[in-house]
């Protein structure tokens, strides 16, 4: 029993350096691409903004995601 534990956990760990030797490659390799100058010509995201821009704020938010209502008069 206990042989089959560590092998199981050998895996894990064996798999697990595997799968984030081969995501830090391709990590490093999106960073790259994403910074080259013809990726952000291509896209515009090199340009500066040209507008102001604001948040547009209805009311204050609310940790359900909703407007919340402030009263004066307590019940």
């Amino acid at each position: 029993m206990n042989d089959c534990l560590d092998l199981g956990t050998r895996v894990w760990h064996d798999l697990a350096g595997y799968l984030q030797d081969l995501w830090k490659s391709l990590v490093t390799a999106f960073v790259a691409a994403r910074q080259h100058p013809k990726f952000l010509a291509d896209l515009g995201l090199g340009l500066p903004i040209r507008e102001p821009v604001a948040a547009s704020v209805v009311g204050p938010p609310a940790a359900s995601g909703t407007n919340v209502v402030a009263r004066s008069d307590t019940v």
